[in-house]
């Protein structure tokens, strides 16, 4: 459950949180149309360079969608690496919302 280990972390708290009660504060995400998570892990495999990746689909984004519409991060082992492969996952925002690996 996520908000017991957020308790521990008063940096991520909102005012209310810190006074006792229960509660994050919801901000608007800086990525307007998505967000898409890169497995660092799959990357330390020989053929692939997860940087390299980043930097493409981040061009990628912002030509098709606009500076800053689309966030590309690297992440942790999401534990659905593919073999021969990095694993991706798109998390879609607004209309078309949900997540595709």
């Amino acid at each position: 459950m996520a908000i017991p280990l957020l308790k521990n972390l008063g940096a991520h708290k909102t005012k209310e949180a810190k006074n006792g009660n229960e509660g994050l504060k919801a901000i608007r995400s800086p990525a307007e149309r998505g967000l898409v998570l890169i497995c660092e892990k799959c990357g330390h495999n020989e053929f692939a360079s997860v940087k390299e990746l980043k930097s493409e689909l981040k061009d990628a984004a912002k030509e098709a969608f606009g500076k800053k519409d689309v966030r590309v991060v690297l992440t942790s082992c999401m534990s659905v690496c593919p073999k021969n492969g990095i694993a991706v996952a798109v998390a879609r925002s607004g209309d078309a919302a949900g997540t595709e690996f």
